[in-house]
């Protein structure tokens, strides 16, 4: 296990908790992060477009453009949605749709919040192994 840091920085890129400064390392951290949860919620709608696109309900346009923004992860627009809904996951939803101007409309299409959450934990739980 890699020492703690003696003078950590905390921000969007690490998990905090009591663990976070005594046994948690830079990787864990970043696994455990909100920008870390965010990446995979997105790449979770990619998969989830690109499943629909194959079975014709979105277009393949719709899926290249949710894939090709990604990676624009945008904390302070989606906790400004945040405070005005008070729902984070539509807060994320809506931010990555305003960059996705062709599949923005698609994002999370036939799926609940709870179809989102399990699966980013499982695959956080797995990242964390």
């Amino acid at each position: 296990m890699e020492p703690a840091p003696t003078n950590p920085t905390f921000d969007h890129e690490t998990y905090l908790s009591p663990l976070t400064w005594r046994y948690g390392g830079d990787a864990m951290r970043r696994v455990w992060s909100e920008a870390g949860k965010r990446r995979l919620l997105r790449r979770f709608w990619v998969a989830l477009a690109q499943a629909q696109q194959e079975s014709g309900l979105v277009t393949a346009a719709q899926v290249a453009d949710l894939r090709a923004h990604q990676d624009e992860i945008d904390i302070a627009t989606a906790e400004a949605i945040e405070r005005e809904i008070r729902h984070d996951l539509m807060a994320e939803i809506k931010t990555f749709a305003g960059q996705c101007t062709v599949g923005g409309a698609i994002i999370h299409l036939g799926a609940t919040s709870m179809d989102v959450l399990d699966n980013v934990d499982a695959l956080r739980l797995r990242q964390a192994m």
